[in-house]
């Protein structure tokens, strides 16, 4: 949640690099920034109010969007030796099975996308 106009008082809180990670985490999977994380977690122990929580929607949506990421890599490479298989080298033996294995999991995760995108508010 951003507030406009900000906020008049600044805190600076520092953290360790493992205390940094957590809070980088959380924030993500709220969906804030981490300084905005920090504040609503921070308000929230102090009214003694519920603190910003994931949306396991949201998470899976953006673990989703990440698995799909790598196999579109992995598409690539598969695009990369039929580029090569074209220009003349011997096609490797598991081309065939990893495009295959490739558009399968494309089309799986982007039916799962669309089915978590049609359940978000």
């Amino acid at each position: 949640m951003h507030l406009f106009p900000g906020r008049s008082h600044k805190l600076q809180p520092r953290f360790s690099d493992e205390e940094m990670a957590a809070v980088k985490q959380a924030a993500k999977a709220s969906g804030l920034t981490p300084t905005g994380y920090t504040a609503a977690v921070t308000v929230a122990a102090a009214t003694n109010t519920v603190p910003p929580t994931a949306s396991l929607p949201r998470q899976a949506l953006a673990e989703l969007m990440e698995a799909r990421a790598q196999v579109r890599m992995f598409a690539s490479n598969v695009n990369q030796a039929a580029k090569a298989r074209n220009s003349g080298a011997d096609e490797p033996e598991w081309l065939a099975r990893a495009v295959e294995l490739t558009n399968a999991a494309v089309r799986r995760l982007d039916a799962a996308t669309t089915q978590i995108v049609s359940r978000l508010p």
